[in-house]
């Protein structure tokens, strides 16, 4: 109908539609919080329509059996051959301990006789087996009242029902193997009463037992408080309205909280970080609860959500000053919103605002510490930015603050920590010992980031050793704590996670792909995942083509879409894309233990998959960290220069079809030449793949002359070893051709 502008009957539209049955998933627990795909192992591979399925006994051996309806299919039944394999197992080994199981069938009152909605709760020692009595399993899918159970290994201490009355009915050491049908009897049930803590019971069944029937004695470990603190009221910012097909939205990292003794009573108060919109608070401790302290200013700066925030004395007057960082991504980076501010003790718990403490950032602040880094006595600030507002995936500025005295702060980022000027999208940071010197350092963590570490030598940070060059992640937070207590700190660092649908490695990386290709102004940003080699969408057809409206014309059908990579769903636009990638720990590893560089790097034919460029860019990155100075690289004729000292490149008569993959080279030229790498830059034009002749001619940032535009595979190489081993064409490119 859309596409040839026809109406067409209904059916005869269904008809047409492709159909493609596929396999069901069904997935074990492993118990440790993990499932693994089972599915094929398990006998679920044939493909199929389905819509409904349901599980039960139906051999009434123990295990169970599994229905599954199709659409215009026969209904699929799977036997489950549990029991079978372990009778077999046991006539083999003689121990059938992994076989055992126990059903359990319910009666309670009218008219809910089924007893629906019961918990039956399972005690072996210090193992709690729990089922819920609730057959509705899904749209159009029910499961039998009955409940069967596996019990693994280990005697069965008793059995717990729970009835929808809350009244509890309990079971010593029932026996395996069999149905238990149990009725509720209103004499002997007990009410229900929660776990809290109960002591010299020699297992779980006997705390609960004891529990049950002694009430609620004892006293729990954690006791619920009544603090009248103020609603956290979330704005209804939508990330995703501005930015499509971002991982996750940055305007709900809050709220922030911190804790300190703001007026020197010995007792801890509370301050709570608003939502864009609502005002931070403050709550002061008293022996009767929290009392909310007004702070006048918290209601006139409530123009960003607050990101960070923590207690230290910035005025050196002994008592708690407040500072907060601003963030959120409600506004763009030229907005004013995104301010940090810092608030004033007068030692009493009142706090009032200093005015332009800090520089307007125009950045979502992802983390804050205090940290004396130059030990003057007063505590300086390090503000990580987690993200450009609403330009995901640009790197955004970080700032170090120095305390200069009586509460006033310089920014010093550019002198003595010019690396964060762009050292990426921050979400933690820790000040500590973590080298086993005597020195702190400060360790930064991030999204697309390996942890970084720094050590300040009296004038600058330096970036150290730490052996974490190559752990590459999504990092979220940083914690140093002495875990084994032997002495000295060690990192705890969270990322998002196996459970986070982006998985990067080695073979297969995870990119972003940064640009406005639609070009209405708007950075826009694709994801990317390797499949089988290629670098394919993460996000659907729908997403992509309503995040970029043009795509459509070309993708009308879903197969247009499906098999299409990066490269080709946006042919002859990628040269000029920012690129992230979760893969770049391979060069650090590449080059730990080499003296010289040899860089080849080839790429896409378009230069669309900025291979050769950030590839360069990474691998300087390495060099310098790691103290590495030589380097021989392999660039393309067009960075040479011509006649009238332009480049080659930059002529009217260059080939129009290998400019994309001329700037590539040219933006890896660039790289090596703002380093300070002792660097080589050979520039050949056609490579032939033969074998070497040993008659050629070279040129320094020239084309050699004669030139004939071709160079043996086996004579670039050689010229090119030649360099690296006898340090020649120091920072110089190199024309090269046979002759």
């Amino acid at each position: 109908m859309v596409l040839n502008g026809k109406k067409e009957q209904v059916n005869n539209v269904i008809d047409k539609m492709p159909s493609v049955p596929i396999p069901n998933s069904m997935f074990k627990n492993n118990g440790n919080l993990k499932f693994s795909n089972e599915s094929a192992n398990w006998g679920l591979d044939k493909p199929s329509f389905s819509n409904g399925a349901a599980y039960a006994d139906l051999d009434n051996d123990g295990d169970l059996d599994l229905v599954i309806n199709n659409v215009n299919q026969p209904a699929s039944i799977y036997k489950n051959k549990r029991i079978e394999q372990s009778k077999n197992n046991t006539q083999e080994s003689g121990d059938n301990e992994d076989s055992k199981w126990m059903a359990v069938q319910l009666q309670f009152q009218k008219p809910n006789l089924f007893a629906i909605g019961s918990t039956v709760k399972i005690f072996k020692g210090e193992e709690i087996i729990t089922r819920e009595l609730i057959p509705s399993k899904g749209f159009q899918s029910s499961v039998e009242y009955k409940l069967t159970i596996g019990l693994g290994t280990g005697k069965v201490d008793s059995m717990q029902i729970i009835w929808p009355n809350r009244m509890v009915t309990t079971i010593q050491q029932p026996v395996a193997n069999q149905l238990h049908k149990i009725s509720y009897d209103a004499g002997k049930a007990v009410p229900y009463i929660p776990v809290q803590s109960v002591v010299n019971s020699q297992s779980v069944a006997g705390k609960l037992l004891e529990n049950n029937l002694t009430s609620n004695k004892s006293t729990a470990l954690l006791q619920q408080q009544s603090i009248a603190l103020d609603k956290h009221t979330e704005d209804d910012q939508v990330d995703f309205y501005v930015e499509r097909n971002i991982p996750f939205m940055l305007s709900k990292l809050g709220p922030k909280a911190a804790a300190a003794d703001m007026n020197g009573d010995g007792m801890e108060d509370l301050f709570v970080g608003g939502a864009k919109g609502q005002a931070s608070q403050l709550y002061l401790q008293t022996k009767t609860g929290m009392k909310k302290q007004s702070v006048k200013d918290f209601e006139q700066y409530k123009f960003s959500d607050v990101t960070a925030a923590f207690f230290f004395d910035a005025d050196q007057d002994g008592d708690m000053d407040l500072f907060v960082g601003g963030g959120g991504n409600a506004a763009p980076a030229s907005a004013d919103i995104y301010q940090n501010q810092l608030y004033l003790n007068d030692g009493k718990g009142n706090l009032s605002l200093k005015s332009g403490a800090f520089l307007i950032s125009h950045t979502n602040c992802g983390v804050a510490i205090p940290l004396d880094y130059d030990k003057d006595g007063r505590q300086d600030i390090f503000i990580g930015s987690r993200s450009t507002p609403q330009q995901y995936g640009v790197a955004p500025q970080s700032f170090l603050y120095h305390n200069e005295g009586n509460g006033v702060f310089k920014e010093v980022s550019a002198s003595v920590a010019p690396f964060l000027a762009n050292l990426g999208m921050i979400t933690g940071a820790v000040y500590a010992n973590v080298l086993g010197d005597d020195k702190k350092e400060l360790v930064i963590v991030g999204e697309w980031m390996y942890p970084h570490v720094y050590q300040f030598n009296g004038k600058q940070f330096q970036e150290q050793k730490s052996g974490m060059e190559d752990q590459y992640g999504w990092w979220q937070t940083v914690v140093a704590e002495d875990l084994d207590k032997d002495g000295d700190l060690d990192l705890v660092l969270g990322n998002l996670g196996e459970n986070f649908y982006l998985k990067a490695s080695k073979e297969a990386p995870v990119k972003l792909f940064i640009k406005d290709f639609d070009k209405n102004g708007t950075l826009d940003k694709i994801f990317s995942h390797t499949l089988n080699g290629k670098d394919m969408p993460v996000f659907l057809k729908k997403d992509i083509t309503e995040q970029l409206p043009y795509l459509k014309k070309e993708n009308l059908k879903h197969q247009d879409f499906a098999n299409k990579t990066i490269q080709e769903l946006f042919p002859n636009q990628l040269g000029d894309a920012q690129v992230l990638q979760v893969n770049e720990k391979d060069v650090a590893k590449a080059i730990e233990h080499a003296d010289v560089i040899i860089s080849v790097l080839g790429g896409a034919a378009d230069g669309s998959d900025k291979t050769r460029s950030l590839g360069i860019k990474h691998i300087v990155e390495q060099m310098q960290k790691k103290g590495k100075r030589r380097i021989v690289a392999l660039g393309g004729l067009g960075v040479l220069n011509a006649e009238d000292n332009t480049l080659i490149l930059h002529g009217e008569d260059y080939p129009e079809e290998y400019l994309a993959v001329g700037n590539e080279h040219l933006k890896a030229f660039e790289t090596l030449l703002e380093s300070n790498l002792d660097w080589t830059f050979f520039c050949p034009a056609d490579i032939k793949d033969k074998e070497e002749t040993g008659i050629y001619n070279t040129s320094i940032n020239y084309a050699p002359e004669p030139n004939h535009f071709r160079i043996n595979a086996g004579d670039l190489a050689l010229e090119m070893l030649k360099a690296a081993t006898q340090s020649e064409y120091i920072q110089q490119r190199v024309g090269i051709s046979n002759y």
